[in-house]
């Protein structure tokens, strides 16, 4: 199987369990009998941990050589979290849980797209087609501060002009 069909399927089945049980869990809290104000709580608990764990993710996956390895602990741990969550009857049980497996989640979604151009780049892929036509990255165009440009005979040439 090729690389490429490997990250489009993980990423097609990552991102659809997300979509599928994201818009049912504040009706799920609802029936574990949360208040809307503390199903408000854990839902701004999960993204400001959100915030915290990207970063870390971003440390830890740089000291980690095996990403593979790492993605699927990862995914492990936010799954016995989620069984946790599922067993658990206190809002504070349920507070932790949710913003812990929340930001595994959003970590996951870090070191997956650190993979993902890593990937990328080794084979020759872009992701990103900039103004000038140019369609990976080469020695004949460079990005600076958000225009791209390329080399020609009599000096650069910049792919939109200022005025």
């Amino acid at each position: 199987m090729s690389a490429y069909l490997r990250f489009s399927l993980f990423f097609a089945a990552f991102y659809s369990s997300l979509g599928v049980v994201t818009p049912f869990l504040s009706v799920w809290f609802d029936y574990r009998g949360l208040t809307p104000s503390e199903i408000g709580l854990v839902f701004a608990f999960g993204m400001a941990a959100k915030v915290v764990f990207t970063l870390l993710a971003g440390q830890v996956a740089d000291l980690v050589r095996r990403k593979r390895d790492l993605i699927a602990a990862t995914l492990l741990l936010e799954a016995a979290l989620m069984i946790a969550l599922a067993a658990s009857q206190s809002f504070g049980m349920i507070l932790i849980l949710s913003a812990v497996a929340t930001a595994l989640h959003a970590a996951v979604v870090s070191v997956t797209d650190a993979v993902t151009l890593t990937a990328g780049r080794s084979k020759g892929l872009s992701i990103v087609r900039c103004g000038c036509g140019a369609r990976r990255p080469s020695s004949s165009w460079r990005w600076r501060w958000g225009r791209c440009w390329r080399r020609r005979g009599r000096g650069r040439s910049f792919s939109s002009r200022r005025a």
